[in-house]
């Protein structure tokens, strides 16, 4: 397993490199970082901090992101005020992805395929999870309060033990399993 850090990342990325598939990125700080297309299926991303980053059709299928900070950051912190959202994970692969108490507040998760990921205990409160493919996703005691669920794909049993507290849940496609 390759070890990177942030500044060798972005310097190799910046030159055209755009799989780090398996690499350790433990714990590197990426806030605010323009990775379009890039490839970290099956990278080691825990306790990585992504906040702000833009990760439009990135591939993290199968990445470990536990205790990973995702969400919209502003002076260090999450910020549940700003206006002006970036899309982050939009039509983002997390196929399988272990996101265990990610810090993923406000995130725009439009469209972004999170099938048999886990999301134990991570907090997606106020994400916008549009059209987003949750079947199979584990979100044991997560929290989805205010979140933006709109038209996302979920199976019957999608939320349970998770919080949905004012979630918008319109138009969602419900898939049974047989």
């Amino acid at each position: 397993m390759e070890i990177w850090n942030a500044q060798e990342l972005l310097s190799a990325f910046a030159a055209g490199r755009r799989d780090f598939s398996g690499a350790d990125l433990h714990g590197i700080q990426l806030r605010n970082a323009h990775l379009t297309r890039i490839n970290l299926s099956k990278a080691d991303l825990r306790a990585a901090n992504l906040s702000g980053a833009y990760l439009f059709e990135a591939d993290l299928h199968g990445a470990n992101l536990t205790r990973a900070h995702l969400g919209i950051a502003h002076n260090l912190t999450v910020d549940p005020n700003l206006d002006d959202v970036d899309e982050e994970l939009t039509c983002t692969t997390l196929v399988k992805a272990n996101l265990d108490g990610a810090i993923l507040v406000e995130t725009q998760m439009f469209n972004v395929n999170l099938k048999d990921a886990r999301l134990r205990y991570a907090d997606l409160s106020g994400a916008h999870l549009r059209e987003a493919y949750l079947v199979g996703a584990d979100l044991t005691g997560a929290n989805l309060s205010h979140a933006d669920l709109t038209g996302a794909h979920i199976t019957d049993d999608t939320f349970k033990d998770a919080v949905i507290t004012d979630a918008i849940l319109d138009h969602m496609v419900i898939h049974h399993r047989f």
